[in-house]
């Protein structure tokens, strides 16, 4: 996503091709890992998390983008949940060479 969102004139457009390595930090050596939940129901603790520890930086405009998702029949996706709590989750910093 970036900030050719800004030209869209339709409600449907086709897009480019997005090539996930360029959106991805430099630094993918450094993570952090947890096994956790899905983010929609039924939050099934199923998922194993990978956080980088080099942030990907987004400007407001795209989160703002990103938080208003529609479906194809208008209704706001809601990609997001609040923070759940820890629990007994094991949290890992990995470091590879």
């Amino acid at each position: 996503m970036n900030d050719s969102t800004r030209n869209l004139r339709t409600q449907s457009q086709p897009i480019q091709e997005i090539v996930l390595n360029d959106k991805l930090p430099k630094n993918r050596k450094s993570f952090w890992r947890y096994m956790g939940s899905l983010t929609t129901p039924p939050c099934s603790e199923v998922v194993t998390w990978t956080i980088f520890t080099e942030p990907i930086v987004i400007t407001k405009s795209q989160l703002a983008l990103f938080r208003n998702l529609h479906d194809k029949t208008g209704h706001t996706m809601k990609n997001f949940r609040p923070v759940q709590k820890l629990y007994s989750r094991e949290l890992q910093l990995v470091i590879t060479a």
